[in-house]
């Protein structure tokens, strides 16, 4: 229980108001496969870790109890070394399944398998030098989503505009066709929106509208999680493929 006490602070946090500034730090992208006698999950996560980045930091998107945490050890010019901790608070006895860790070269993918007390863990890791503008976000948006529909999650996005939210507990298979065939139906909707953030990103949203809210949302439909990335005003419109 004191871990899971330690654990569920991190990855509700709201951040806190502050000025923009430029930072370098490793965009890290994470996958996760961890086996028990009873289950299978596999999740991934992608986020920016800045040079500074000592605490535990959520790497994978939260499923069925299982997270993912990771911290920097070291890194130089060509490697990066992070520490893991696997938690399973599903897990009466200990959440804490496993604290592996990784140094691999920047660029490469690497990966390290664990088997454990009849689990077996699989992450993989690539890592990439980047820079970034850093913002506080403005909120955190946290309804009960088994009580809205993703139209109507939008319109609060728009009533909210132009403060940038994060959300975190949007569930698997929230959005669905009927849902896409409604959001379809805004894809030509100019007017201002708040842009929506991972709850994994230190990333810094841009101005969005409607129309890319939608879009976002039926990207989120296609990849089956949302948010689908790190910041809504990352990818281009053109980009998503719109079930008919």
């Amino acid at each position: 229980m004191k871990e899971m006490m330690m654990i569920l602070p991190l990855l509700m946090a709201t951040m806190a108001s502050a000025a923009t500034t430029s930072e370098s730090g490793f965009l890290v992208k994470t996958k996760l496969t961890y086996q028990t006698p009873k289950s299978l999950i596999e999740s991934v996560g992608e986020l920016i870790l800045p040079n500074t980045n000592k605490g535990w930091t959520p790497l994978t998107y939260p499923k069925e109890g299982v997270v993912l945490l990771g911290r920097m050890v070291k890194f130089d010019s060509a490697t990066i070394h992070l520490e893991y901790m696997l938690v399973d608070t599903r897990n009466a006895e200990s959440s804490v399944v496993s604290t592996p860790s990784i140094i691999t070269r920047l660029g490469e993918e690497a990966k390290v398998s664990v088997d454990t007390a009849g689990d077996k863990i699989s992450i993989s890791l690539l890592a990439k030098k980047t820079s970034f503008q850093k913002e506080a976000v403005g909120s955190t948006l946290n309804p009960d989503f088994t009580k809205l529909r993703p139209v109507e999650f939008l319109k609060m996005l728009q009533e909210k505009c132009c403060e940038a939210v994060t959300v975190t507990n949007a569930p698997e298979g929230w959005i669905t066709d009927a849902d896409v065939k409604e959001l379809r139906k805004l894809l030509k909707d100019s007017r201002p929106a708040s842009p929506v953030y991972n709850p994994l990103s230190s990333h810094l949203c841009g101005k969005s509208t409607v129309k890319r809210e939608a879009l976002y949302l039926i990207k989120g439909f296609t990849e089956k999680r949302y948010p689908p990335g790190l910041c809504s005003t990352d990818f281009k419109l053109g980009s998503v493929k719109v079930p008919k």
